[in-house]
């Protein structure tokens, strides 16, 4: 692999039955877990914007796991429902859906294995973030299903590299922070739901709907993500300002001993002459 990240280079070797891959940057070496993708493959039809799309699904089926952000998908094991692996005359996937496992970060490489990436369904997986870097690598990508995961932020220019989305489903996450411009420059955007979070619980199915209620609503019930990171900001130079407190405080204890040695010798000494 080329580059999966920011100045990641290359794959230096991939540790055999380990599913360990050490990488090389350009400040750093970089030691990440490396695993493949169970998917069945099956026909797709699946409609938006009252138009049926055509394709090929891969559906994640069987072990798989991510629990850390340096995870990155080495390979497609494809299998048909009886276990056995699947012909290789498929052409690239359009969906790409993964239910009821556990990841709780989209891991890096997949746009490898889904150039051709429509729809994307992760659900129930326990995802904890989702960040600018994870869909920018989808530029086609139409409809996103992030339903029932442990969403938290939804930072800014999240979408940036996606105007193709028609459709987002982020219900039943733990959303509390959202940038209140996410939305703009969508101009495809039709569907949208944010229901049951933490912050917000609304959804719209038409556009003007989307630019009015959804953005009200994110304007006036969820801390603005700008204000998260000032608060972050905030907390850091507090705790800084802290510690070089008691770093100062230390300082002046083991100077006053010195000192108070230093004198204590000094009169030692003109008693004693005396």
């Amino acid at each position: 692999m080329e580059k999966i990240g920011p100045n990641i280079v290359k794959v230096l070797q991939i540790i055999p039955q380990s599913n360990i891959a050490i990488l090389t940057s350009t400040n750093c070496i970089l030691i990440i877990s490396a695993i493949s993708l169970p998917c069945l493959y099956e026909d797709d039809n699946w409609i938006i914007d009252n138009k049926t799309c055509k394709g090929f699904k891969c559906s994640v089926r069987g072990k798989f796991e991510v629990k850390s952000r340096n995870t990155v998908i080495d390979g497609i094991k494809r299998k048909d429902p009886t276990g056995y692996p699947q012909p290789e005359n498929y052409a690239d996937p359009s969906t790409l859906w993964i239910d009821k496992l556990i990841m709780w970060y989209i891991p890096k490489g997949l746009e490898t294995y889904f150039a051709a990436l429509i729809s994307l369904t992760i659900m129930r997986v326990e995802l904890k973030e989702l960040k600018q870097a994870d869909l920018k690598v989808f530029p086609n990508l139409t409809f996103l299903n992030l339903n029932n995961n442990q969403i938290e932020v939804l930072g800014k220019d999240l979408f940036k590299f996606n105007p193709k989305l028609q459709g987002i489903m982020l219900n039943f996450n733990l959303i509390k922070y959202i940038d209140e411009n996410i939305l703009n420059d969508m101009k495809e955007l039709k569907l949208i739901s944010f229901g049951s979070n933490d912050c917000i619980n609304q959804g719209a199915s038409k556009r003007d709907e989307v630019m009015t209620k959804v953005k009200n609503a994110i304007r006036n019930n969820c801390q603005q993500y700008g204000q998260l990171q000032k608060t972050e900001v905030s907390k850091k130079t507090g705790t800084q300002h802290g510690k070089y407190f008691w770093i100062w405080v230390g300082c002046g204890v083991i100077v006053g001993i010195f000192v108070i040695c230093a004198v204590s010798r000094i009169i030692y000494g003109i008693f004693k002459k005396a």
